[in-house]
């Protein structure tokens, strides 16, 4: 992409931020198809993969809970890396999985007289 077309994403990118990335690129088209000097219109993948290489992410929608809290609460999202399963200490967060059973297992060179018990 050039110059130019990086700066057009960028600028409609700040103008609205909710958008996909499809209806960036869509809107790209429709420029350039208005003035051809801007160049050829790279492909879908390329526009996207600069978008988000630059930080250029879709942002949510906040409807209902424009509250202090909610506000905190996207900047943090912004600021840093959210993880799923976050702790704030070692050991925070501790999964154990465990799994006892006896099965009665038949051993191929056996006709049945013996049999072992495994987990």
């Amino acid at each position: 992409m050039g110059r130019k077309l990086r700066d057009i994403v960028r600028a409609q990118y700040e103008q609205h931020s909710l958008w996909s990335y499809q209806l960036h690129y869509d809107n790209l088209r429709i420029l350039i198809e208005s003035d051809p000097e801007l160049g050829p219109l790279p492909s879908y993948t390329s526009v996207r993969r600069f978008m988000k290489a630059s930080g250029l992410i879709k942002q949510r929608r906040v409807t209902a809970r424009d509250t202090e809290g909610a506000r905190r609460a996207e900047r943090r999202v912004q600021q840093r890396e959210v993880r799923s399963f976050e702790a704030e200490y070692v050991f925070g967060l501790l999964h154990l999985d465990y799994h006892h059973c006896l099965r009665k297992i038949l051993m191929p060179w056996c006709s049945g007289s013996c049999v072992r018990r495994s987990c």
